[in-house]
């Protein structure tokens, strides 16, 4: 009696239509997870916003600090220096709007290895940036150069004072090779190495070696290349390119360059 079975050539046949089959698909169900994370990030930004925004609704308009690797101020939005306990991340200006015990996962990109962040500067009082998302300098006067009619260092800005609130930005994801605390500015600032920071492109676009990207950080094409997510002070998302990111008329509260 014969008995039917599979020829070594057929065999080999559906064992290439299964590899053609999985070359197709596995990008795509890739970009698909990757869009979900990205989805959650952008959550993540409006859920801070929100809370950045109520901040300032308890406290007379007056917005957060930067959570600059500088010291720890109680009106910092984030307070991340080592040791990291929890009894210190509930200290953060912004942890009463965001409930306690703080989640430090809203505070972090789901396509972010933030575990590999290192201490960039090489201070270990300090310790690494655990966190992927930085607030706008601009907004919270850690520099009075940025707003000359504001003297002194931390004296807190009001959120009347930022003009054309939906396109001035917060938060920013920023790559987690350059972060170095919770305060972003994308410009070169004393101390910093000419180690610029930049916006993430963790969700699209992302050119895996540093110095690759370092060099064609240089170049303005790649800027435009570059995208992520960052937050308004109108309390919306947006999925933007790294040359908007750097754009003073969206950082600068109410001046142009």
């Amino acid at each position: 009696m014969r008995k039917n079975a599979f020829t070594l050539v057929e065999l080999l046949v559906v064992i290439a239509i299964i590899t053609i089959l999985l070359a197709i698909l596995l990008p795509v169900l890739g970009r698909a997870r990757e869009q979900a994370r990205r989805v959650q990030c952008g959550s993540n930004l409006r859920q801070i916003t929100q809370a950045w925004m109520m901040y300032a609704d308890n406290n007379k308009g007056l917005l957060p600090a930067a959570a600059a690797k500088i010291a720890t101020y109680e009106h910092d939005w984030l307070i991340w220096f080592k040791p990291l306990t929890q009894a210190k991340l509930d200290q953060s200006a912004l942890a009463p709007y965001v409930g306690r015990p703080l989640n430090r996962m809203l505070f972090r990109c789901p396509s972010d290895d933030w575990q590999s962040h290192t201490d960039l500067d090489g201070n270990t009082d300090f310790g690494p940036y655990y966190f992927s998302y930085s607030m706008n300098a601009r907004l919270t006067n850690t520099f009075p150069q940025y707003n000359t009619d504001i003297p002194g260092l931390y004296k807190p800005l009001k959120i009347t004072k930022i003009k054309n609130t939906s396109e001035k930005i917060v938060l920013v994801e920023v790559d987690e090779r350059l972060i170095r605390d919770g305060m972003w500015d994308p410009q070169d600032i004393i101390g910093t190495n000419s180690r610029i920071e930049r916006l993430a492109s963790r969700h699209g676009g992302y050119f895996p070696q540093i110095e690759e990207l370092r060099s064609r950080w240089t170049d303005e094409a790649a800027r435009k290349r570059t995208r992520g997510n960052v937050s308004f002070a109108d309390g919306h998302v947006e999925y933007v390119s790294g040359e908007f990111a750097q754009d003073p008329n969206h950082l600068l509260p109410y001046k142009r360059y």
